[in-house]
């Protein structure tokens, strides 16, 4: 587990091998493998992380608007798209928290890119990827589809249908519109940003635990996990598990509050990721 104390130890060492009185966000991912989404578990920003070591933080006011967002403009045309604000603060030069302190949310940084494009007559082919409000981009539910549907809501292909499915609070998370209500949509989820919160799954099976993988613990080093999934935390000793036979429980809520293994409620997790 990256704690608070791992990324403050190693700002420390990274500056003092470099003789330097600041850091940024990029270099130090750089330097130790550790991401900005370890980072912003234990961190509101990444000048909050510099501050606790006594260090002096990258000041705002010396990073022109237009330098920022020139930066920006070469990060989407590298990748031919416009990526997530996970995967721009890995590309970016500049912290990805200085465009949250000068702009607030991602959704409201692209839309102020968008205004700095068309103020500056710049050409850009992705323009109409980006918000073109300061609310979230979302999809225009009453006209998406309309062909499939007749005047009652009812699908002009498939019949109605007759299940008793339910689903959770609208998340709108990547394409998975609801939360999950059991197990399996946990797993489901899981799967979706296994990857960008630092796991690689080895094997998944039908008994217990549910899970076995790797999860980063630093630049080149990974830990082997077990790796048990539940909707609720409290599940796990519902069903009599093992606390010793397991490593990790992945919930959609946790409602344990003294378990005595390691929680990982997803909830928060894509709470971070769509920051």
């Amino acid at each position: 587990m990256i704690t608070r104390e791992n990324i403050l130890s190693e700002i420390k060492r990274i500056t003092q091998e470099e003789k330097s009185d600041t850091l940024s966000l990029s270099d130090f991912e750089q330097k130790t493998g550790i991401s900005s989404y370890h980072v912003y578990r234990v961190f509101d920003t990444w000048e909050e992380a510099i501050l606790s070591v006594g260090l002096k933080p990258l000041s705002l006011k010396k990073i022109d608007v237009n330098d920022l967002f020139d930066e920006m403009k070469n990060v989407f045309n590298s990748e031919k798209q416009i990526v997530t604000s996970i995967r721009f603060s890995k590309l970016s030069k500049y912290s990805i928290s200085v465009y949250k302190r000068r702009f607030g949310s991602w959704d409201n940084i692209l839309y102020n890119f968008r205004k700095w494009i068309i103020e500056n007559k710049i050409e850009f082919m992705n323009i109409n990827d980006l918000p073109n409000n300061n609310k979230e981009n979302t999809i225009d539910s009453e006209n998406a589809g309309e062909d499939n549907f007749d005047q009652q809501g009812n699908s002009r292909n498939w019949p109605k249908s007759d299940s008793n499915s339910t689903y959770g609070e609208l998340i709108n998370f990547r394409g998975l519109q609801h939360a999950p209500v059991n197990e399996q949509g946990v797993v489901f989820l899981f799967g979706m940003i296994a990857s960008e919160i630092g796991f690689l799954i080895e094997s998944v099976q039908v008994g217990f635990p549910d899970c076995e993988g790797k999860r980063k613990i630093g630049k080149d080093k990974w830990q082997r996990v077990r790796i048990e999934f539940e909707y609720l935390s409290s599940h796990f000793k519902d069903h009599g598990h093992n606390i010793n036979k397991c490593d990790l429980i992945i919930c959609w809520k946790n409602n344990w509050s003294d378990c005595p293994i390691e929680v990982i409620e997803l909830r928060k997790e894509i709470e971070l990721l769509n920051d």
